[in-house]
Parts: C-alpha cells; structure tokens; sequence
C-alpha cells in the first residue's frame, strides 16, 4: 500500500451480461455489464472504501441530497422532498404555481468515469498519500475480458470507467460528480441517487417554468460536457405537476 502497487491480476475482470428486466434479448442496450473481479482485490476494495467514505462524510464533500450508497440515506429522502415541493407550489396561499421536474438518465454513466479527471478531482481533496497511491494504481492498467455461454473473448484494457461490481466503483462515481450541482440556478432545486439526476423548479406560468426548466438543463449538459459524460435524451423524462393535466408546455425542454 505504501507504494501504491496492487497486482495486475486484482484488476483483471471477466465481464458477464445481465439481461436488464423487461427488456429486449435482441438489443445489446438491453444488458447490463457485470464484472467478476478477484475476491482478495474486492476485500481489500471494501477496507479502502470504508476509509475513504469517512474522510468524504467528515468533511461534507459530497452534495446534501447525493442520496446514493451513503449512510442513513435512500430514495425516500429526496421523494419525499419532491413531493412536498409539488404540493406546496399547487396550495400556496391560494395562488397555484406549476412545478415540474427533469429525470435525466447519463449514458454508460460507471463506464464512461474519466480517469483523469477522477484522478484530478480525488487529489484536490488532499487524502492521505497511501490511499491516494492505491486508487490510482485502482484505476489504472485495467484489463477485462467478456464471458458469453463460457466462453472468453481475448483481453483487452479498460482506459475509462469504474467497474460495475467493485465496492469501490459507486463511492468513485458519487465523488466525481460531486461538484456536478454546483452551476444550477438558484431557484433549481435538485435530487440524487449515485448517476440518477432529477432536477425541479416551480413558476407561476407554464413558459417561464419551461425556461427556468432549460436553463438548469443547460447548467446539467455543460457540466457533463466537461467531465465527459453524455446524457441519453431518449431515457430522459419531464413531469408536469398541475391540476390541468392536459395543459402542455407551450415550449418544450430541449436536452
């Protein structure tokens, strides 16, 4: 650990292929990659993810509502959030304001990590000298193969991502985009659960809601943008809260 070194053979990992639930056999999309990594490689992971969660919590690194695999958090805490939100904006004071809120949905989001850029963002938060050694060395002269019906393709080097069944990956993933908050309007508010992203606002009419709406979008892409990470406009949802529930945005939000 002092020098920073963990054998190659720890970060070697047979891919294997999930088939996502509902989804269609014939769509490679359908599929979720799965890596079978060393166990030693994974026990050790555990230890230093442990400590790095410690360092991360006490110092509040990461955004309040990051509600992804940390302690004493889940989903509920920012549904319920949400759900206060909408039912005050339709009740205040007699006034009804509309309100709505943006899924956005990050493509490959765990294998898409920059590694440079994670590197970057993990030494500013000056950790200590050993742990930072082995995250690099963590990520790093990755190589994985993919296994189909018990058969192996040939090796090949991963130059980005975190791999999906490490206990590392989710931890690295929510540090790097811990900051991916920090340009959104004031009167955006936001959620988030590891590479999950809802982001709501509230207006008194349907096209300013529509504009505040684009602007934190803007905000989120030009984040994404520069960490390099792309959103899937397919996969992203908006949801109109009002009593009109014919009503349409007049204008609607372009991702």
């Amino acid at each position: 650990l002092d020098i920073g070194y963990i054998p190659n053979g720890w970060k070697k990992a047979n891919i294997i292929l999930l088939l996502k639930p509902n989804k269609d056999k014939q769509q490679p999309s359908s599929y979720r990659p799965i890596s079978l990594l060393s166990c030693l490689g994974k026990l050790l992971e555990k230890i230093m993810k442990q400590r790095l969660m410690n360092i991360i919590e006490q110092r509040n690194i990461l955004p309040e509502h990051q509600a992804g695999f940390r302690p004493r958090k889940s989903t509920l805490n920012n549904i319920i959030r949400l759900t206060k939100y909408a039912r005050n904006n339709l009740e205040q004071n007699g006034r009804r304001r509309h309100s709505a809120v943006i899924l956005f949905d990050i493509k490959a989001a765990f294998d898409s990590v920059w590694h440079d850029g994670l590197i970057y963002k993990l030494n500013e938060l000056r950790i200590p000298k050993y742990l930072m050694y082995y995250l690099i060395s963590f990520l790093q002269n990755r190589t994985a193969s993919i296994e189909i019906e018990n058969s192996l393709s040939k090796l090949f080097h991963l130059n980005s991502g975190t791999p999906q069944g490490s206990p590392l990956s989710p931890l690295l993933y929510i540090i790097y985009t811990a900051d991916s908050m920090n340009g959104l309007p004031e009167h955006t508010q936001y959620g988030l659960f590891a590479d999950d992203t809802a982001l709501w606002t509230s207006s008194n009419t349907t096209s300013s809601l529509s504009s505040r709406l684009q602007q934190a979008s803007d905000a989120f892409q030009s984040w994404c943008k520069s960490w390099k990470l792309k959103l899937q406009p397919t996969k992203t949802e908006l949801v109109h809260f009002t009593l009109h529930p014919r009503r349409k945005f007049k204008n609607p939000v372009s991702v």
